[in-house]
C-alpha cells in the first residue's frame, strides 16, 4: 500500500468534519499508521470518524492484492461504517475486501466451510434460543434418570465442545470448565462409571444436534478452530486475501475471540490493528478486567463530545490509565468541546416522596437551558440511564431501588420490525427504529416479495417467493447489480430521505424488477405501489405534544451513543454506586474517591465495575450531565466535597 500523504487527508477531511474543524496530530498519526498497532480512544475522541477516514484513504492508496478486512463486535457498529463508505468508498464494500461483524467473518470463512465439508449439508440455524430449544426437547424424551438428574445439578446449555490437543471433549461455557457436580449416594461404588455415561450422553447428544444443523454461536468458534487443527493452510489463504485488519470496538471481544483472531493474522505478514477503550468493556457483562491487552498503542485523549467540565468528572472515572514512562497517566479524558455558556454537572438529591418528579426536574433543566432547541439536542436527544434495569421479587425499599422502581413507566422492549404493510409507501418509512442499512435493505426485500405475492407469482418449488429464494433467483445473474440498486435505495431510507428512496425504488420494480420476473403490474400492485409518495404518520405518533421527549434506558443500552444530556441514575447493584466507590476510615473520615476527582488504585471487584458504568454512562452527553441520588447515601461532608469539586448540587427534598 502507498503512504497516506497529509494531501489525502485534507482533502478527506473536508468531506467527512463540519466546517473548520481538522483532524490534529494524533488523528493523523493513527491515519497515516501502516503497521500493526492498537489505537486506545476516550469516549467522544471521534475514533470512528478517524476511522472511517483511515479506510477512504486506504481505499485511495491501496495496490493489487491489499485486501482490508474491517471487523466489529455489533451490526449496529458495521453497518453505521458501512453507511459512510456507500458514498465514499464503496470499492470497500466489493471483492476482495470485507466488512462485518466478527461472528459473521468467523461463520462465513470457517465454520459454515468446514461444517459443509463435514457433514454434506448446509447449516439450517445458527442461534442461542433455538439451540437450548432442541438440547431441552431431546432431554425431554430422555428417561434416564442420571441424565434428569445431572440436568438439575448443572445448565446443559453450556456444555460446549472443545478442543483438547487434537482430541474432541466437552466441557462447560467456551471456556472448556470441566463438568464436576455433587453425585447422589444411589450412585456409591458406580460414580466414574455413570459420569461416564452422563458424558457420552451430552457428547453424542450435542453431535446430534450439531449433525442437524443446530448450532450454538459458539459452535461456530469451536468448529473454526477445528478447520484451523485439521487444515492449517486455510490460515495462509486468509491472510493472501487480507493484508490489513482494523477492528473496532475491540474493548468488547471476549478471550476465545481475541486469541482466534490472533492466531489468523497477528504476524509479521499481515497489517493487524485493534480500536477501541478498555474502559468500556461492558458488552457481554461488567468485568472488573478488559481481556484485551493492547499492543504498540497509539492514543487519542481528545474529547471532541465533552465539554471540559464533563470531562473532567468522567476522568476521575477511568480505570485502566496507563504510564507514560514518567508517573503519569497516559489515558486522559481531555474535553474539547466549547460551548458560549457551558454548564456545570448537577448533583440532584431526591427521597421518597420527591423521586416522582426526577423525570420533570430533567427535563426543567433541559429547559432551562433551551437544549431542546440546540443542534445536539434535536440530533441526539436526551436519556435518563442506570446501570440496574430490572426491580426484584422483594417488597418495595428504598434502599434498594432499580429504573423499573424509580420510573414505573419504564418498560424494557424489544421492538420487532413488522415484515408486512398496505403500500410500499409503508415499507419504505416504517423499518426498525434503529434504522441499520442491513434493516432497511431487508424490509425492501420484503416488499419485492409482496408484489410477487400480488402477482401470484411463484418459485420453482411452486410457493411463494422468499427473501431467500428472491435473492437465489438473481444470484444466477445479475446479483451485484441488484444488491448495489438495493443497497443505495437502503442508504436514502437510513438518511431519512423516504421520497428518493420511493422514486428509486419504484423506478427500479418498474423498469427491472418486474421484467425480470416476467410480470406486468396489475391493479392490484399499482394500488399497492401507489401514484405518488405519500407520507406516513403511524398512529401511535399522531397526537401533537409539546412536551420534550426523554428516553429511560439501562448504561449498556446507550454505549456508543451521543447524548446532548444525561441524567444518570443511581440503582442498586449489590450496593448503590457512591456506596461502592465512597469509604469512611475508622475515625469517620472519608477515604479519596473518584467523585472526588481524587486518583485512586480501586482494587475491589464491585468497585472496578462501578467505575467502568460510571465512566460509560456519564461520557455521553455533549452539553449536561446530571446525577441523581438517594440524599441518605450522602452526608454534609460529602456534599461538599462534591461542591468544591465544580458541582451544582440541587436538593429536591428541602
Amino acid at each position: 500500500m502507498k503512504p497516506i500523504a497529509d494531501t489525502l487527508i485534507d482533502h478527506i477531511q473536508s468531506e467527512l468534519l463540519p466546517a473548520n474543524c481538522f483532524f490534529d496530530k494524533e488523528r493523523r498519526d493513527f491515519i497515516k499508521q501502516l503497521s500493526s498497532c492498537d489505537l486506545l480512544a476516550v469516549p467522544g475522541s471521534g475514533k470512528t470518524t478517524a476511522l472511517l477516514a483511515k479506510l477512504i484513504c486506504m481505499a485511495q492508496c491501496a495496490e493489487k492484492g491489499d485486501g482490508i478486512l474491517v471487523l466489529s463486535h455489533t451490526n449496529a457498529a458495521v453497518n453505521e461504517i458501512k453507511k459512510h463508505l456507500m458514498r465514499k468508498s464503496i470499492q470497500l464494500l466489493e471483492y476482495p475486501h470485507y466488512i462485518s461483524t466478527i461472528q459473521e467473518f468467523i461463520d462465513k470463512f470457517l465454520a459454515l466451510p468446514y461444517y459443509e465439508n463435514i457433514f454434506k449439508h448446509g447449516i439450517e440455524f445458527i442461534d442461542k434460543e433455538r439451540y437450548e430449544e432442541e438440547l431441552k426437547r431431546k432431554i425431554n424424551i430422555c428417561h434416564d434418570k442420571k441424565i434428569l438428574y445431572c440436568s438439575r445439578r448443572f445448565d446443559f446449555n453450556q456444555v460446549r465442545f472443545i478442543l483438547d490437543k487434537r482430541e474432541v471433549k466437552i466441557g462447560l461455557g467456551i471456556e472448556g470448565t470441566s463438568i464436576d457436580y455433587p453425585t447422589p449416594r444411589t450412585w456409591a461404588g458406580h460414580e466414574e462409571e455413570y459420569k461416564a455415561f452422563v458424558l457420552k450422553w451430552l457428547y453424542n447428544t450435542k453431535k446430534s444436534i450439531l449433525a442437524s444443523g443446530v448450532l450454538h454461536y459458539d459452535d461456530c468458534y469451536f468448529l473454526a478452530n477445528y478447520y484451523i487443527q485439521q487444515f492449517p493452510d486455510i490460515i495462509t489463504i486468509l491472510q493472501k486475501r487480507f493484508k490489513y485488519i482494523l477492528i473496532d470496538e475491540t474493548q468488547d471481544m471476549q478471550f476465545h475471540q481475541l486469541e482466534l483472531i490472533d492466531k489468523l493474522f497477528n504476524n509479521t505478514t499481515c497489517i493487524l490493528q485493534r480500536v477501541g477503550d478498555p474502559n468500556q468493556s461492558i458488552y457481554n457483562k461488567v468485568v472488573d478486567c478488559c481481556l484485551w491487552t493492547p499492543r504498540n498503542a497509539m492514543f487519542l485523549n481528545n474529547s471532541m463530545r465533552l465539554t471540559k467540565e464533563i470531562a473532567d468528572v468522567v476522568n476521575a472515572f477511568t480505570l485502566n490509565r496507563g504510564n507514560d514512562g514518567h508517573g503519569n497517566a497516559r489515558f486522559v479524558v481531555s474535553g474539547r468541546r466549547e460551548l458560549n455558556n457551558s454548564i456545570a454537572p448537577i448533583l440532584i438529591l431526591y427521597d421518597e416522596k420527591t423521586m416522582s418528579s426526577l423525570e420533570n426536574v430533567f427535563r426543567e433543566q433541559i429547559t432551562l437551558h433551551n437544549l431542546q432547541n440546540t443542534v445536539e439536542g434535536l440530533k441526539y436527544g436526551f436519556h435518563i440511564i442506570g446501570w440496574n434495569a430490572k426491580e426484584t421479587e422483594e417488597e418495595f425499599n428504598m434502599n434498594r431501588l432499580r429504573l423499573e422502581e424509580i420510573f414505573p413507566n419504564y418498560i424494557k422492549t424489544t421492538v420487532s420490525s413488522k415484515s408486512t404493510y398496505n403500500t410500499l409507501c409503508e415499507y419504505i418509512q416504517c423499518q426498525h427504529p434503529s434504522n441499520t442499512i442491513g434493516e432497511c435493505y431487508k424490509t425492501i426485500l420484503h416488499s419485492l416479495c409482496k408484489i410477487l405475492r400480488l402477482s401470484n407469482k411463484k418459485d420453482v418449488s411452486n410457493k411463494y417467493y422468499t427473501i431467500k429464494s428472491i435473492e437465489q433467483q438473481y444470484k444466477n445473474i445479475d446479483y451485484n447489480l441488484f444488491r448495489k440498486k438495493l443497497l443505495l435505495i437502503s442508504m436514502a431510507m437510513v438518511e431519512a430521505n423516504y421520497k428518493n428512496a420511493y422514486e428509486q425504488l419504484v423506478d427500479y420494480i418498474r423498469k427491472d424488477f418486474l421484467p425480470h420476473f416476467c410480470l406486468g403490474a396489475n391493479d392490484i400492485v399499482n394500488t399497492f405501489i401507489g401514484e405518488k409518495f405519500t407520507e406516513y404518520i403511524p398512529e401511535a405518533y399522531q397526537e401533537n405534544t409539546q412536551e420534550i421527549p426523554i428516553i429511560i434506558g439501562t448504561v449498556h443500552s446507550v454505549k456508543g451513543m451521543t447524548h446532548c444530556a444525561t441524567m444518570y441514575v443511581e440503582t442498586f447493584f449489590h450496593k448503590y454506586e457512591c456506596k461502592h466507590l465512597i469509604k469512611q476510615d475508622a475515625h469517620g473520615q472519608i477515604d479519596a474517591s473518584p467523585y472526588f476527582k481524587d486518583t485512586i488504585n480501586i482494587t475491589t471487584s464491585r468497585g472496578k465495575q462501578a467505575m467502568k458504568m460510571l465512566y460509560v454512562g456519564m461520557s455521553r452527553p455533549t452539553h449536561l450531565l446530571c446525577y441523581a441520588t438517594l440524599k441518605t447515601n450522602w452526608d454534609d461532608i460529602s456534599l461538599q466535597k462534591m461542591q468544591d469539586t465544580g458541582w451544582d448540587i440541587l436538593d429536591l427534598t428541602i
